[in-house]
């Protein structure tokens, strides 16, 4: 186990290039080159949980901030 550790702008930038990313894979799911279509497959297998985890992270983030 190892720890990151990001300012808020790292953060936000980590997230928002995550997603996009994530988006493109969903785009080439529908590719006509089945192999392609699969590689998209296992990537975004492994980079939604991460897109979880960060958008979970700036939601804690942002409640802290609100509460504060």
């Amino acid at each position: 186990m190892f720890n990151i550790e990001l300012s808020l702008d790292e953060l936000s930038e980590l997230h928002i290039t995550m997603h996009l990313r994530k988006e493109q894979l969903r785009l080439e799911l529908t590719h006509p080159n089945p192999t392609i279509a699969a590689i998209a497959l296992r990537q975004l297998e492994r980079i939604s949980p991460l897109c979880y985890y960060l958008e979970a992270t700036m939601r804690e983030y942002h409640s802290k901030e609100v509460t504060a």
